[in-house]
């Protein structure tokens, strides 16, 4: 069922539960709004959020330029899973503030004890980093002892895990 509202504001009209009218009436009646001041974002007093989301993105945005263009180059015959893993996503997991992320030597055992080549963990969530050049769906050529596609082997080791 889709609902559309009218908001008393002459530029927005609101269709589905995502944002109800009221909400937006609540954010504009608002003086302080909760979650604006920097220690919301563990920020040094002072600091403005804004300030530091723009360092993030500027960041990111340059990890990932420098990222595309190495995947660019790289030779055929070259995985890049180092370069996706150094260059690009783990700038990415320690910006969105998962700190430097754990590699797993010897992967990940599930509860009954069977092992996952897990790449990555962080407190207790697993993290499977893979190339750019990895499809999600089909297994690859570079591990054919493990005859799992990556999205099927995080989906079994969490389904055989309680945690």
């Amino acid at each position: 069922m889709q609902t559309t509202a009218r908001v008393p504001f002459s530029s927005l009209k609101t269709e589905g539960g995502l944002l109800p009218a009221e909400l937006l009436q609540q954010l504009a009646d608002a003086r302080e709004l909760v979650g604006l001041q920097p220690d919301s974002y563990h920020l040094l007093p002072g600091k403005r959020p804004n300030k530091a989301v723009n360092r993030a993105w500027n960041r990111c945005r340059s990890a990932w330029q420098l990222f595309d263009e190495a995947r660019r180059t790289l030779p055929p015959e070259e995985s890049g899973s180092t370069l996706t893993r150094e260059c690009w996503l783990l700038v990415l997991f320690q910006e969105l503030g998962y700190g430097r992320l754990q590699l797993q030597r010897r992967g990940r055992l599930s509860d009954d004890g069977t092992p996952y080549p897990i790449s990555h963990l962080w407190e207790e969530t697993q993290i499977h980093l893979l190339s750019f050049r990895q499809p999600l769906d089909r297994r690859a050529d570079s591990t054919p002892s493990f005859r799992r596609n990556p999205h099927s082997l995080m989906q079994e080791l969490l389904n055989r895990s309680q945690r």
